[in-house]
């Protein structure tokens, strides 16, 4: 099992190798490259080495009332070794070691101090209190030279350092009061920025100010509570006046201006009065009296249509009668409804206020803790200015002299001029190259794979949604020249079943249709949602695509756009938006006369004008309705739905239809995003069919999703001749 587990995670670093491996060769190049460089600079060298032997600090000794006849060893304390070889390389021992061997530029100025540091090397011998001083140069001698040099600069200044006690005081003093001042300065920007940041020049004034805020606001509030008051007394009183409620007289006023539920009301009682005069002149039963008693029951039943379609699931409590109501009780009912709106509105005003006011209230509360910021960052900076005084004060005192002759280090051994030049360094700085360029390529590849949070493969994609992958759709490109002239004809490039008949994209999603046919064998499917996790994936053209593969075979399909947020399908199509889905549903506009014709059996109904709330419409009985009518006068309806990211419109959808499609396209999206969209279909539980794999490298998919010729073109192989672009899905010459 765990040879296993190693198996699968060394090929998952591998594919990572694989598809970053632009990003790990370029970081490998550049550093082997660079230390190729940094090699072929690289001179032969000779390397003079020389010792320095350190005893116990016989300056501290007297200082503290030491005995010099104890002897201590450095490797006692506290990596004093390290120390002096820090000591060693500063600036002032260099340069005493330049003015000794009188080195100059080209400029006759003084050799900088860094040029020699570069080519110095001190380390220490294990297990002694030695440290080797060691210099390399192109010439044997000058490192010899120069090693002495330094060394005998560093006796000297030993000894100099020596004579004063107190000077390492002084020096620490001095190093301490920079970073005192800067926590002064920083404990008072701390404190400058607090008041900015809060916009406080005073605490009592902010204070003042948002009492006054919220008095203002308690105010207007009362006055909205006033105004609803007795907006709330006046419906009451056209209520018992026209002798219904609110909710009825809103009701009864849209239907008198209903234009549609008047001209058959008029109709109804015209023929009603013609009804009654009939009677006057023939008998009960005559053909006069039967033809005129089917038109009225005719027009009833229109009448009864049009007052559901207006009231919606209220028209079972409507009865006709009331609609026959005088001029007074229609300006009650209308006046009612006014009357209902402004107290809705007022409504509004009042949680907007009653939200401010409890805005202010909470920086009211936060006053007490500002306050106690404030005195906190005070003390800070109080604090920290003391103890600059302090160490200033200290510094000033500091000005004892000893004068002390007596040296803790001793040269044992003088450099000498090496005899052979070795080639390490450039052998080492070129396999050091290598294997670090090795290192931070994978280090790379590997760090550039984590932070792309997409899904990256049809694996990760399948892995993360657990659904069954029902079709795989390859990444291709449209010719330019194409693209251009398929614009002109309407229908978008995109298209590629309408475009490129013969292309590896059309097999790909006529393999799709027959996946989806094989899933619903007992019973074929008429109704799907298509959705994705989130935009971008081209689920809005896998819709369009879909329906042109199963138009291909003979179905009618009929392709909704039911993504009111951001419609595209009258795009792909060429087609109007002025009327659609919208508009449909809410009862402006007769399907028949929304729907448009893309080919004699491919249908589609765009998306129609973009409402406040998509939701709302799609989650109703009249979209219920519309899904089971759609169903009945076509052999499959594809529904074109928004992504689920922030919007429940596919998962309420999916609940009215046969199936879900989902769409997901490896490296757009993200896992986070994924996981949200599992979940909400897991919450809505509809009939999920399976996934699509959209925008897929076949060249980088393993073999066995689907059978692929993967040394086709990818973008559109054949281009059409100028006589073909009228063909319609289905082969025949468009209209």
């Amino acid at each position: 099992m765990e040879s296993n587990l190693e198996e699968i995670n060394l090929k998952k670093n591998l594919d990572i190798l694989v598809r970053r491996w632009p990003v790990a060769a370029a970081v490998f190049a550049s550093s082997l490259g660079l230390a190729a460089v940094g090699a072929s600079m690289q001179k032969p060298a000779f390397t003079a080495t020389g010792d320095l032997l350190f005893e116990v600090d016989r300056t501290s000794s007297l200082l503290q009332g030491g005995n010099l006849d104890q002897v201590q060893s450095y490797n006692e304390q506290a990596s004093p070794l390290n120390t002096q070889s820090v000591i060693l390389q500063s600036n002032p021992i260099l340069e005493e070691a330049i003015a000794r061997l009188e080195l100059s530029d080209d400029e006759g100025k003084p050799l900088a101090p860094h040029i020699i540091r570069n080519s110095l090397e001190i380390e220490s011998v294990i297990g002694t209190d030695v440290l080797r001083v060691g210099f390399n140069s192109d010439n044997g001698e000058f490192a010899a030279n120069v090693v002495n040099a330094v060394m005998q600069a560093y006796i000297e200044n030993n000894i100099t350092e020596n004579r004063s006690g107190s000077r390492g005081a002084r020096e620490f003093i001095a190093t301490q009061l920079p970073m005192s001042e800067q926590e002064v300065n920083k404990a008072a920007e701390a404190l400058r920025q607090f008041r900015t940041e809060n916009n406080l020049v005073s605490i009592k004034e902010e204070s003042t100010r948002v009492v006054n805020l919220i008095s203002k606001l308690d105010g207007q509030i009362a006055d909205i509570q006033s105004q609803m008051m007795d907006s709330g007394a006046r419906a009451e009183e056209l209520s018992q006046k026209a002798g219904m409620d609110s909710s009825r007289a809103i009701l009864l006023s849209n239907l008198n201006n209903a234009e549609g539920v008047q001209e058959a009301l008029q109709q109804y009682q015209a023929v009603q009065q013609q009804l009654t005069t009939a009677r006057n002149t023939y008998t009960e039963g005559s053909p006069q009296i039967t033809a005129l008693q089917r038109e009225e029951a005719s027009l009833q039943a229109l009448l009864q249509s049009r007052v559901v379609e207006v009231a919606g699931p209220d028209a079972g409590s409507i009865d006709l009668g009331m609609l026959q109501v005088g001029q007074l009780q229609q300006e009650l009912t209308g006046s009612m409804a006014q009357l209902e709106v402004n107290r809705r509105g007022l409504q509004e005003q009042l949680r907007s206020l009653m939200a401010s006011r409890e805005k202010y209230r909470a920086q009211a509360s936060r006053i007490p803790s500002l306050e106690t910021r404030q005195q906190e960052l005070q003390r800070k900076l109080s604090a920290a200015q003391e103890t600059y005084e302090n160490l200033l004060s200290s510094l000033q005192e500091i000005r004892v002299t000893e004068n002390q002759t007596i040296g803790n280090a001793r040269i044992i051994q003088e450099a000498t001029a090496p005899d052979t030049a070795s080639m390490k360094r450039r052998n080492l700085l070129v396999a050091a190259g290598a294997f670090l360029g090795l290192a931070l390529g994978v280090a790379a590849a590997l760090f550039v794979d984590i932070l792309d949070r997409s899904l990256k493969t049809v694996s990760d994609v399948k892995g993360m949604f657990g659904y069954t992958l029902v079709g795989l759709i390859p990444q291709y490109e449209t010719v330019g020249g194409e693209a251009a002239e398929e614009s002109a004809e309407g229908v978008s490039p995109r298209i590629l079943l309408a475009n490129s008949p013969r292309s590896i994209v059309n097999e790909s999603y006529q393999m799709l249709r027959a996946n989806l046919k094989f899933l619903s064998s007992d019973k074929e499917l008429q109704s799907l949602v298509i959705t994705s996790s989130v935009p971008g994936e081209g689920k809005s053209e896998v819709s369009a695509n879909l329906a042109a593969a199963m138009a291909q075979v003979g179905r009618r399909v009929l392709v909704v756009d039911a993504d009111m947020r951001n419609p595209s399908q009258h795009h792909f199509w060429g087609l109007t938006n002025r009327a659609g889905l919208s508009n449909v549903i809410v009862g402006q506009e007769k399907f028949e006369n929304a729907v448009q014709a893309v080919t004699p059996r491919l249908s589609v109904l765009t998306a129609g004008v973009v409402p406040p709330n998509p939701l709302a419409l799609l989650d109703s009985k009249r979209m219920a309705s519309l899904v089971e009518e759609f169903a009945e006068e076509f052999d499959c309806v594809i529904f074109d739905t928004p992504p689920l990211s922030g919007m429940a419109d596919a998962a309420v959808l999916g609940k009215m239809v046969d199936g879900l499609l989902l769409v997901a396209q490896p490296s757009i999206v993200e896992g986070d995003s994924a996981l949200a969209a599992k979940t909400i279909l897991e919450r809505s539980a509809p009939n999920i069919l399976g996934i699509v794999a959209n925008g897929v490298d076949l060249k980088h998919t393993p073999e066995g999703y689907f059978y692929t010729d993967k040394q086709a073109e990818y973008h559109d192989p054949i281009p059409k001749k100028k006589s073909d672009r009228s063909l319609s899905l289905n082969g025949s010459k468009r209209s």
